[in-house]
């Protein structure tokens, strides 16, 4: 502010002011008056002032013995209000350097930002003051090129609250030569949500064949990129099969890595079976996963069956036990349902079924009843 001159501005100054006035006559007032202000500031003042009351006779206002007359509350009726009408200045400092961000700034993880929308500088910039702490504590840069600052922006951070975690302020102080700052501008990075890129997604299988036993189980995997090569996380997916149908698929898992995981159970039926996970409907990754089932049949010459005795009365119960195996000697399992077809046996009235049991792995036990009294039975398999 300037007080006294503008030549002397103070920051919140102050004065005081005392002063003497001196009238000989009504005509005329001499006066004095001294202001002491700030830091030693002074102002010392003389005047002459002349006062014409018309209508008065020239010899009144010329004589002295009226100048009590003036003094009085009636006499003053006609003075001016008498204020204290020192101007104060205030001064408000040019703005030399002006600083503008673009903000928000908002891109992918790993790209490349311009932060300054705008810089006026009346001298040359001498640099950057920039205050973006938690933003390379994230992974991010923040790099000054000539009169720009480029930010490139950290890492996606998946969390129960994503925008909130995604968002980091910058604050940035533009300084010229001769040392003059401009205002400290602030603006907010935001990291968006990495989008699903089909053609940088696979899916595979933990193996390419698989036994037709209902029990037999492969891990299907779909590792989802965007168009970066960043994982994708947060995905509900499902998945398109063709082929096979007597299969079973469990929920797709989120490792939280990009990677996603599901397990396939095979049927009872063999074939070529094609897999594609699929997001809102389409399909998600470059190329499918192909399995083949196979069909899984017993050996005769390794299989066996056997009754618990060779005589029976009629409706005596006929305890059989059927072990399966294959070629290499494996154990065949799920085969409950298929052996009331493969299985012959003596005095058992014909097309009578029951409830075959797998106690172990390709071994079955079931009961049949004895239609008439006999000796000597046997039971078979058939081919």
């Amino acid at each position: 502010m300037a007080l006294f001159d503008k030549d002397d501005r103070q920051s919140n100054p102050h004065a005081i002011t005392a002063g003497l006035n001196y009238t000989p006559f009504p005509l005329m007032t001499f006066s004095a008056e001294q202001r002491q202000g700030k830091q030693g500031e002074n102002d010392t003042r003389f005047a002459v002032d002349f006062t014409w009351q018309p209508g008065s006779a020239m010899q009144k206002q010329l004589d002295p013995n009226e100048v009590a007359a003036r003094r009085s509350l009636a006499g003053s009726r006609y003075d001016l209000v008498d204020r204290n009408n020192n101007i104060v200045l205030e001064y408000r400092k040019k703005e030399l350097v002006r600083l503008t961000l673009t903000d928000p700034v908002t891109g992918k993880s790993g790209e490349v930002k311009s932060l300054v929308s705008s810089l006026q500088t009346k001298y040359a910039l001498k640099g950057y003051n920039v205050e973006a702490t938690a933003l390379e504590a994230a992974g991010g840069k923040v790099v000054t090129t000539g009169k720009d600052i480029l930010v490139t922006l950290p890492a996606y951070r998946f969390t129960s609250t994503p925008e909130t975690d995604n968002t980091w302020p910058i604050e940035v102080t533009a300084e010229d030569v001769k040392g003059n700052l401009s205002n400290r501008e602030q603006s907010m990075v935001v990291v968006q949500a990495p989008t699903l890129s089909q053609k940088d997604s696979s899916v595979s299988l933990s193996t390419q064949t698989l036994n037709a036993d209902s029990h037999s189980t492969a891990t299907l995997t779909f590792i989802a990129h965007d168009a970066a090569g960043n994982p994708v996380v947060g995905l509900v997916l499902s998945t398109r099969h063709e082929g096979v149908q007597d299969i079973t698929l469990s929920d797709w898992k989120d490792n939280g890595d990009g990677s996603y995981t599901q397990i396939l159970t095979t049927g009872a039926m063999s074939g070529t079976l094609t897999l594609m996970p699929q997001l809102n409907g389409v399909d998600a990754a470059k190329a499918p996963a192909v399995v083949n089932i196979i069909s899984v049949s017993s050996s005769r010459t390794h299989s066996s069956i056997k009754i618990d005795k060779d005589r029976y009365l009629s409706g005596n119960p006929i305890e059989v036990t059927v072990e399966l195996r294959d070629e290499n000697d494996k154990p065949v399992k799920e085969q409950k349902q298929q052996l009331n077809n493969a299985v012959s046996i003596d005095n058992v009235k014909p097309g009578v079924t029951t409830d075959w049991k797998e106690t172990a792995d390709g071994v079955y036990k079931a009961t049949y009843t004895a239609y008439t009294k006999g000796s000597g039975l046997t039971a078979k398999l058939l081919e």
